[in-house]
């Protein structure tokens, strides 16, 4: 069984047709397919709309 953990943004990430995750977004691993993560991110804080993003890397997050 999986269990999401924290992370941040490393870097600012620009997805096409998506909102802006500025560098040091909080955000969660929800999703692990070999090497790349699948990270839902608080752009706007936890109150605010969630951004989930598909295939990253252990360059585009670090651990919160």
């Amino acid at each position: 069984m999986f269990h999401p953990f924290p992370v941040r943004a490393t870097r600012n990430l620009e997805p096409p047709l998506s909102l802006l995750v500025p560098e040091n977004t909080p955000g969660e691993i929800v999703g692990i397919s070999g090497r790349h993560y699948t990270v839902t991110f608080w752009p706007f804080g936890p109150d605010g709309a969630s951004l989930t993003l598909c295939y990253l890397t252990e360059a585009d997050i670090s651990a919160a």
